[in-house]
């Protein structure tokens, strides 16, 4: 069972910088998390159906799981990657 949490963003979001100042690499590869911009990749987006950043989606052996969209907490972020 591979876990992973797509966090989509974007430059101009002033939520979306003040969780990426939280981001340490360590809660990074603890939750597995990988940042996206979607200014620089509109296609992942679109496929996500993302509407608003900052937008958190929990994939489950590459299967959508759990969402997120809005300002949010790391324990908020653990709590999703453990459902």
């Amino acid at each position: 069972m591979k876990e992973e949490i797509l966090f989509f963003c974007a430059p101009w979001c002033r939520p979306c910088k003040q969780i990426k100042e939280m981001l340490t690499k360590s809660i990074r590869d603890e939750l597995n998390l990988k940042i996206i911009d979607i200014a620089e990749n509109m296609e992942i987006a679109a496929n996500y159906q993302v509407m608003a950043v900052p937008t958190f989606v929990v994939l489950n052996d590459d299967k959508e799981v759990a969402r997120k969209s809005g300002a949010t907490t790391i324990d908020d972020l653990r709590n999703m990657y453990n459902t």
